[in-house]
């Protein structure tokens, strides 16, 4: 529904007026410029209440971006400097989606948010008597709340290159430090999260 404009509500006043001569408002005349005035004031809390509507929504926030900020505790150690408007948006509405399950499910979830869709969660379990085959590995108990992350390198391996790079640094880098201190975050305490990184070997070889 479009806005009503200052026109349309002073248009509105007018039809509201009592009847009689001294109540005409031709368009020079006092009463018709306070109406207008009146009109201009209606049309502006009207354009309020609607931005205010979008501002409850986090994917169109911007006046109140600041305010969805400080509620969730955002930027944090895992926001990228700089970002812009849209990114912090998102940003936002990550973490109001982000549930709270600890499981192969929740990981890819996340993982599925910082946009790696082909990403691979496992899990390994312990080898238990009577539950176990032969064959299966014989994992200890301490895996039990050990979870692989595996995602694509994509173009996020870099090598060393000569008058670019500076004495000190690696050989050859990789990785998505954001998904990384994201998936740490969110784990319990007692678990364990490793990322593997598909194609760096291919990318060495």
């Amino acid at each position: 529904m479009a806005a009503h404009t200052a026109a349309d509500y002073a248009a509105m006043l007018r039809k509201l007026l009592p009847r009689g001569v001294i109540w005409t408002a031709s368009p020079e005349s006092n009463l018709a410029r306070l109406l207008a005035a009146f009109g201009a004031e209606l049309a502006r809390l009207e354009g309020d209440a609607q931005r205010l509507l979008r501002e409850l929504d986090p994917q169109q926030t911007l006046e109140a971006l600041e305010d969805w900020e400080e509620e969730l505790g955002l930027p944090d150690e895992c926001s990228p400097e700089g970002a812009g408007v849209a990114a912090r948006r998102e940003a936002v509405v990550k973490k109001l989606q982000r549930g709270g399950l600890m499981n192969e499910a929740y990981y890819g979830e996340l993982a599925h948010a910082q946009g790696y869709e082909n990403a691979v969660v496992s899990c390994v379990r312990e080898f238990r008597a009577g539950v176990s085959r032969m064959g299966d590995r014989l994992n200890d108990i301490l895996f039990h709340h050990v979870f692989f992350v595996s995602v694509p390198s994509g173009g996020r391996i870099r090598a060393f290159r000569m008058g670019e790079s500076v004495m000190g640094e690696r050989l050859r880098a990789w990785g998505d430090n954001s998904l990384e201190c994201i998936l740490n975050r969110q784990k319990p305490a007692h678990s364990k999260v490793f990322v593997t990184y598909q194609g760096v070997e291919d990318a060495e070889n």
